[in-house]
């Protein structure tokens, strides 16, 4: 296995998992772009008088999604206990409106921010027993409201998953997909049709088989890799300026078994040809010239067509 491939393929895996990761994130986010009203009740420790029993609840009223909650409405009942005196307030300048109704007490706001919440303090009175807690209902527009539940940080944790449990799912699968897909390319790499690997190593093998032996060093001790195109634009500038004929015949070998023998992308192809093209023309080949610039202009027309515009051989020819 070459090593620069599974450096070029472990980078692939973790590119893609993170994408995939932070694109689930982003999706889940808008897709659940919505309010979500919920509530928590706190109860003070009892008081006991010698004609009463008094209690104080606390019952705070938030929006914990990630858009406006509109028309929030709040419904409290404490029975058997009866509702001695209450009141609502909010560190927010929000607009409440309340009031008791059949012994319950409601409270409407007709929005409430994300983050946003009120409280509402009851004093309530028994002559017997006060409920545990009170009974709560709160909805919102196209919202019910829930209660918050006393979890543990592990317990938060756990219920974090759960709640994204798609999309940890949809991100899994799509991390191992990718693992396999790129190991299955990394091992198939020495036996695949076309040679992916270690591009100035390349060059310098096709270098050996088409009698360029003085270029060979020079790929392999190179501190930086080449690319396949700048290399191609190198040698055919330096056949072309030999007015070697057995040098240019030997760079068109060598270019001609590069497109055919090494793994590259599309646009180097596109300037391969188009240094054949230049190479066949030195020879006064014209029908090969013609072959090659059409093969060229196939794969990347408008660049062809610049490169024409500025390279000397054919503004001066």
């Amino acid at each position: 296995m070459n090593l620069g491939n599974f450096k070029t393929g472990l980078l692939s895996v973790l590119i893609s998992i993170a994408v995939t990761v932070l694109g689930g994130l982003i999706l889940y986010y808008f897709q659940n772009k919505k309010p979500k009203i919920q509530y928590s009740v706190e109860k003070i420790l009892p008081f006991e008088s010698q004609t009463e029993k008094l209690n104080i609840y606390h019952i705070t009223i938030e929006n914990n999604g990630n858009e406006v909650a509109e028309d929030v409405v709040c419904k409290i009942d404490i029975n058997p206990a009866s509702i001695k005196e209450y009141r609502t307030n909010s560190e927010s300048p929000i607009s409440i409106k309340d009031s008791i109704l059949k012994k319950e007490i409601d409270v409407k706001t007709s929005t409430l921010n994300p983050e946003e919440n009120y409280r509402v303090s009851i004093l309530a009175s028994s002559k017997s027993n006060f409920p545990n807690k009170p009974i709560v209902k709160v909805r919102a527009k196209g919202v019910i409201g829930e209660e918050i539940k006393n979890v543990s940080n592990n317990d938060s944790f756990g219920s974090l998953l759960l709640n994204n449990k798609d999309l940890i799912l949809y991100a899994t699968i799509a991390s191992i997909l990718t693992l396999l897909v790129r190991r299955k390319i990394i091992k198939d790499d020495e036996d695949n049709e076309k040679h992916l690997g270690d591009q100035n190593e390349i060059i310098a093998y096709l270098c050996g088989i088409n009698d360029l032996n003085n270029q060979i060093e020079r790929y392999l001790t190179l501190p930086n890799k080449t690319s396949y195109w700048s290399e191609m634009d190198r040698l055919t500038a330096i056949a072309i300026s030999s007015n070697d004929v057995q040098l240019t015949n030997n760079t068109i070998a060598l270019i001609e078994n590069l497109i055919v023998y090494a793994n590259m992308a599309k646009s180097s192809i596109g300037i391969g040809e188009f240094n054949l093209a230049k190479l066949y023309k030195k020879l006064n080949d014209e029908a090969k010239f013609n072959e090659k610039l059409n093969l060229a202009k196939e794969k990347m027309p408008k660049l062809i067509e610049t490169r024409m515009k500025v390279d000397p051989f054919f503004t001066n020819n």
